[in-house]
């Protein structure tokens, strides 16, 4: 049996020991026990199961195989002792280009358990300077004699590039093998469904039963960063996660991570209760680690797809194919084909809007990760700053509900109060009446939510008075804090402002937006941290008013779905 050695990996789980393995395992209990369950039957019994998961890279595949090995460690010593021979094929098998390679590297991973296999290993490969058909025949033979009276089970990742490697010749000559044998398992994973077994005049058409692994949502992902952090003793973040504040962070990372396994891992090494409050820096962390990942994989595509990918990095947002093609110097047609090939390997996703298909990368990180090695720093700083904030309504009723239970809060008492007045009158009006002072230690510290309370404010005051007065009140709010509060604090204020407009529905004319809009853009075009939130706001009413979702695709992704979160019915056909 493999012993692992480490107990955490960002790229090689297969190394990770078992009880790491097991405690970092979340949200596939049920496809775990399906795979093996189907397993048990084909060593047990007389029917052979072949399984393909498929997820796309850092789905985590690989911590899935692993664990099912140990497991499968477990049942056969428990209950299929001498009745199956497990083959685990590394990570990478590179050097697989034939059918002999193939059969070789497999009797090497059976050799971790039979050293007795060496000598034969050996023996084919003196046989292969003589005869590589006799080897190939010597090789299969001593395979067969060894799993004789059992089931070979075959453990392999990233059949794709075994397939590739086998060619239609080796491809047939396997398939030949399984069916003539009659006593292989197979449980395999790829990235992503290829031709190879899609394709209705290939050796493993309709030969395999797959099964899918899916992107993690938000309850596995934090689950995830809980149990990493009980892991590695850090008990304090543990904690933190689980209280409001800290779910709001996490689904911060989860708007980034997009579900995929290895960011959240990836990230975490970075996280700890402080860096969690800033979220910037571990954040910048994760797309330097990352990016020699994408950089890699980008290198593995033909040279017109990798063309198209760079495209799409530099520009953020989605493209029409033909806007493609032209300064990617290639035909429409070729094009088109490039980018059909690009969504089947997980890279390009497409959305149509009535006759026209609009096609981005599928991971914002990828091009985030770009951007950033370019030296292209500034939005995605400002972007992580706005999801910082953008999750953060519910720890503002959490301090509501305190205060309402007595907890001393001077100043947050007081913007309840304007908050009343704004019922009556224009937030400005309000704030004028009352005098209200915003000028304590804790309202420059911020530790209780004051500027979540402002933002609600301004949506009670649109709410009753029309996006007319908007202005007058943005200007007053960065008054307020004008010489005394770190920058960032008007655009704070603006993307709670813009998540209660979207979530509720906008209030008012649609007109009085677009020209409140328009005011806004003047008097806050000196604020960076104005700009992604005002975006967004642009976008988001121009798809209200018109319902042509291609506002919306004026957006990068990661923009685009944090407005489809809070508002379904802007979300395109997805194809």
């Amino acid at each position: 049996m493999r012993a692992g050695f480490l107990q955490s990996s960002r790229y090689s789980p297969g190394n990770m020991d078992r009880e790491s393995l097991e405690t970092l395992f979340v949200g596939r209990d049920d496809l775990m026990e399906d795979v093996l369950a189907r397993v048990e039957k084909s060593i047990l019994g007389t029917g052979k199961h072949y399984l393909l998961l498929v997820g796309p890279r850092g789905s985590g595949k690989t911590h899935f195989l692993a664990l099912l090995y140990h497991r499968l460690m477990d049942l056969r010593g428990e209950r299929a002792h001498g009745s199956v021979a497990v083959a685990l094929l590394k990570e990478e098998e590179w050097g697989v280009a034939s059918f002999l390679d193939l059969v070789v590297r497999i009797l090497r991973a059976l050799a971790h358990e039979a050293p007795e296999l060496d000598a034969e290993i050996a023996d084919v490969l003196d046989e292969f300077s003589k005869d590589p058909a006799e080897a190939e025949a010597l090789a299969l033979a001593r395979l067969r004699h060894h799993t004789r009276g059992k089931t070979l089970l075959l453990l392999c990742e990233n059949l794709v590039d075994l397939f590739d490697g086998l060619g239609d010749e080796g491809q047939k000559r396997w398939r030949a093998a399984i069916q003539e044998d009659g006593n292989w398992a197979i449980v395999a994973s790829t990235p992503s469904l290829f031709s190879g077994v899609m394709r209705q005049d290939t050796p493993f058409y309709g030969f395999f039963t797959v099964r899918a692994l899916d992107k993690i949502d938000f309850e596995i992902g934090l689950q995830l960063l809980v149990k990493k952090a009980m892991h590695e003793g850090k008990m304090e973040l543990a904690e933190f996660l689980r209280t409001p504040l800290g779910r709001a962070r996490a689904r911060a990372i989860h708007h980034l991570a997009a579900g995929n396994h290895r960011a959240y891992v990836v990230l975490f090494d970075f996280l700890d209760k402080e860096s969690l409050d800033d979220l910037v820096r571990p954040f910048m962390h994760m797309v330097d680690d990352l990016t020699p990942y994408y950089q890699d994989r980008i290198r593995q595509l033909a040279p017109a797809q990798r063309k198209i990918v760079e495209f799409l990095c530099l520009e953020g947002k989605p493209k029409k194919i033909k806007d493609i093609s032209r300064p990617c110097l290639m035909s429409h047609q070729t094009a088109a084909k490039q980018i059909a090939e690009l969504q089947v390997a997980g890279f390009v996703g497409r959305k149509r809007i009535g006759r026209n298909t609009f096609c981005e990368l599928s991971e914002p990180l990828m091009r985030i990760c770009m951007e950033v090695k370019d030296n292209r720093t500034q939005y995605f700083r400002l972007f992580v700053e706005l999801l910082r904030h953008w999750f953060t309504n519910r720890e503002l009723e959490r301090r509501q509900v305190s205060l309402q239970h007595g907890e001393d809060s001077t100043e947050l008492e007081q913007l309840i109060k304007v908050q009343a007045a704004a019922a009556t009158q224009p937030l400005a009006a309000a704030m004028a009446a009352l005098g209200i002072d915003f000028g304590g230690e804790e309202f420059e510290r911020d530790e209780g939510g004051h500027l979540e309370a402002l933002a609600g404010i301004l949506a009670v005051s649109v709410e009753n008075f029309g996006p007319r007065h908007l202005p007058e009140g943005l200007v007053q709010v960065r008054e307020l804090f004008a010489g005394r509060l770190e920058e960032g604090m008007v655009g704070r204020v603006l993307t709670g402002l813009l998540r209660a407009s979207i979530g509720d529905g906008f209030a008012g004319d649609l007109g009085d937006w677009e020209r409140a809009l328009k005011s806004l853009a003047a008097s806050l075009a000196d604020l960076p941290d104005c700009s992604i939130p005002l975006g967004m706001l642009g976008a988001a009413v121009r798809h209200a008013k018109t319902g042509d979702e291609r506002h919306l695709l004026s957006l990068p992704v990661e923009q685009r779905q944090l407005l489809e979160d809070i508002q379904p019915s802007a979300t395109p056909q997805r194809i």
